[in-house]
């Protein structure tokens, strides 16, 4: 079943009207035939099951009824440093799916992409991405991608637990599963995570000055974008 973020609040039994972009997608794309049944999501985040419609004003939809929430119990929020091509497409794609509430790039010493160049184009680009991420898996959360921020600026995005991947962590930093179990309770976590090449120890620092604790994510040192990944996934196992 097809789903699609609407910027108004419906009623059942009532239409509902959807953009350009979207009409095109249903018409043209998929073919949806008059009666075809889709998910749609209000900006409250509440889902409904609705018909769609053709009408002298172009595809609409009929509500039907409203739909359990799918919300996710913690909210995590990704912090990733940026990363080059695909890769970061990719990444914001994933974490999507994975279920993560937002989406922070981070600039970071040896982040070596551009964010100066057309950040606006960029950004929508990005939630561009993420939208059709969450579409697909049908979740009733709308992840934004923020603009990028500077380590320095990491205590904006604090959360309850606050976490630091550090691929060089010693011997005295927990593996991010032990700190997950031993926080059974806490609702929102924030997960630094590097870009090519990590951070430096002066970055770790910088981090654990602003209340981030440093985790290992195991006996592996993963890809930016596969570390993120596994970082999200063990959070929500265990958390949500």
């Amino acid at each position: 079943m097809q789903q699609y973020f609407i910027d108004s609040t419906p009623q059942v039994e009532k239409l509902v009207s959807f953009d350009k972009e979207q009409q095109k997608h249903m018409k043209q794309v998929l073919r949806m035939k008059e009666g075809t049944l889709i998910k749609v999501v209000d900006p409250q985040e509440q889902g409904y099951l609705a018909s769609v419609v053709y009408t002298e004003q172009g595809v609409q939809a009929k509500i039907n009824e409203a739909t359990p929430s799918n919300q996710e119990q913690i909210k995590v929020t990704l912090i990733q440093g940026m990363i080059k091509g695909e890769r970061w497409d990719m990444c914001i794609q994933k974490a999507c799916e994975f279920g993560v509430d937002r989406i922070v790039p981070l600039i970071s010493k040896r982040t070596v992409v551009k964010t100066n160049d057309k950040l606006e184009k960029k950004l929508e680009r990005y939630n561009k991405i993420a939208l059709e991420a969450c579409e697909q898996s049908k979740r009733d959360h709308l992840v934004h991608v923020q603009a990028p921020i500077t380590l320095a600026q990491l205590e904006t995005y604090k959360s309850e637990l606050n976490l630091f991947a550090y691929e060089d962590a010693d011997s005295h930093s927990q593996n991010i599963k032990d700190v997950l179990l031993a926080n059974p309770n806490v609702k929102s976590v924030s997960i630094v995570i590097g870009s090519e090449g990590g951070f430096d120890q002066e970055e770790c620092k910088e981090a654990q000055k602003q209340g981030f604790q440093t985790v290992s994510l195991g006996k592996r040192i993963y890809r930016a974008e596969t570390a993120a990944m596994a970082a999200i996934h063990t959070t929500m196992v265990i958390l949500d």
